[in-house]
């Protein structure tokens, strides 16, 4: 039946599966997001590192700009009685469970964003330059670009996606420099994988926060009454 589409059956399987699939990934979504936060919070309370040096915790070591700034952080950590124990712990919990979330997160949120817009968006203004019959030249050019515009941000989308497998390993590789800080082998500083990856981070924040904006205002556009009937 899926391989000979009759009647139109091939159409209604795909799209079930398309809205099954749509499904799975906004419930995989919502699970993944309360994990990230519910890590979040083990950083905040049972994690903590601030102190003066440091009043960013353990992002703080991430951004040292020079060693110098770096031994200042450890240490006012070596002051506190269990504050190196506790950075150990808080890079093994980021390495092997936070990284996967966040960044498995990101991902899906970013195409989450992409399949909104690639599913809506850029095929209705597709559809509008395609059919602009009766528009001047001026408007058909313009409603083209504004496709090709749409078009590109949809492939930027799926990109950024991707890309969040390149913000894990920059995280990992920071990480084990920060190991290597907090056992004095090194002299190296992190902040030279910590800007590129935030910039990653960054860059799906904003594409994801772009998809929501979309669904909140096809959530608050009115609807379009239907024809009324006549008395």
């Amino acid at each position: 039946m899926v391989l000979r589409p009759k009647g139109g059956k091939f159409i209604i399987i795909k799209a079930t599966v398309l809205t099954r699939l749509r499904a799975t990934h906004t419930l995989l979504l919502w699970a993944v997001g309360l994990a990230t936060v519910a890590m979040m919070a083990v950083f905040q309370c049972a994690l903590d590192l601030r102190t003066t040096a440091a009043p960013l915790g353990i992002v703080s070591l991430e951004l040292a700009g020079n060693e110098e700034i770096a031994q200042e952080i450890i240490a006012s950590w070596d002051v506190l009685e269990i504050g190196l124990e506790r950075a150990h712990a808080s890079l093994r919990f980021d390495t092997y469970a936070f990284i996967p979330a966040y960044t498995l997160f990101l991902a899906l949120a970013c195409l989450k964003a992409w399949d909104m817009l690639g599913n809506s968006t850029v095929r209705r203004v597709y559809d509008g330059a395609k059919d602009g019959n009766g528009a001047t030249r001026l408007e058909r050019i313009v409603s083209k670009a504004t496709w090709l515009a749409a078009k590109f941000i949809w492939w930027v989308g799926l990109l950024i996606a991707l890309a969040q497998v390149g913000t894990a390993l920059l995280d990992w590789h920071e990480n084990s420099i920060l190991e290597k800080m907090l056992a004095g082998t090194t002299s190296e500083v992190a902040a030279l994988s910590a800007l590129p990856k935030l910039l990653l981070i960054l860059l799906a924040l904003l594409y994801a926060c772009a998809g929501l904006g979309v669904w909140i205002a096809r959530k608050v556009q009115p609807k379009p009454l239907g024809p009324q009937r006549s008395a």
